[in-house]
């Protein structure tokens, strides 16, 4: 994955590295967060009602895949997590 210094971006081992690196090996942070996590730092001021991940980077892979296997991979293994959520009163 040329540019950005993202040349070893799978040499990282620690997720919230890759999240950096992938952003551009400049990029002061990189925060990872699971579903949990993320569902309980946003609890407080909101109801969460759907959670689901998307863009699974097939960019970063060496090889082209199937765009059904992409779509699989996308709401599987996302790397974005999206949230319908509802402010409490």
């Amino acid at each position: 994955m040329s540019g950005r210094g993202r040349e070893n971006i799978y040499n990282l081992n620690d997720v919230n590295e890759i999240v950096r690196y992938y952003d551009g090996k400049d990029n002061p942070i990189g925060k990872c967060y699971t579903r949990k996590e993320f569902i309980q730092m946003v609890e407080p001021c909101f109801n969460v009602k759907e959670t689901f991940f998307h863009f699974f980077p097939v960019r970063t892979l060496p090889f082209k895949i199937p765009k059904s296997i992409h779509r699989v991979l996308d709401r599987c293994m996302g790397f974005l997590i999206y949230a319908n959520l509802e402010k409490k009163q």
